[in-house]
């Protein structure tokens, strides 16, 4: 259950977590890599955490600061980014 947030809308307590594009996409795509435009929040982490384990198998996600690695153990790893060279 999605805990409450102040920007909640009709849809009831935590329906602001809900809208994420990223937990959008994993759960009308299962399994397909990520990549949306605003950086993965706590709350993603670990329902992604959840989705990985409940799957059995890896999720991936990439936003602009890293690369996020969910296992089916739970366990997360995020991969910053080198830095580039201008």
């Amino acid at each position: 259950e999605p805990p409450p947030f102040v920007f909640d809308h009709s849809g009831g307590d935590g329906a602001y977590y809900l809208a994420h594009a990223a937990k959008q996409a994993s759960t009308l795509r299962p399994g397909i890599s990520i990549s949306v435009s605003r950086d993965v929040c706590d709350n993603c982490i670990g329902w992604f955490q959840g989705r990985a384990a409940q799957l059995g198998f890896h999720l991936f996600v990439s936003d602009p600061t890293s690369i996020h690695v969910f296992a089916p153990d739970g366990s997360w790893t995020a991969y910053d980014y080198p830095p580039w060279e201008g």
